[in-house]
């Protein structure tokens, strides 16, 4: 999905479907990954002292950026 939005924008095509479609996916697969790491590290994921709470937090503005998991759908069902 990724790189078929981005050729689409590399040709000067309307590439909006594509790449809400992308990035709801993208964005939500991993924000999962990132959870079920959090969870299998317990409260140790929690802390500083591994780099997994920071990826919690960047994955979480991953689904905000660019358009919240709640748009990303209108914006696909309306192109």
């Amino acid at each position: 999905m990724t790189y078929r939005a981005t050729w689409m924008a590399d040709q000067g095509m309307d590439n909006r479907h594509q790449a809400s479609m992308a990035k709801l996916y993208g964005a939500n697969m991993a924000n999962r990954v990132v959870d079920r790491v959090l969870q299998i590290h317990a409260g140790m994921g929690y802390t500083k002292d591994l780099p997994i709470e920071r990826w919690y937090r960047e994955m979480r503005l991953f689904r905000i950026f660019d358009g919240t998991d709640e748009i990303q759908p209108h914006i696909i069902a309306r192109t």
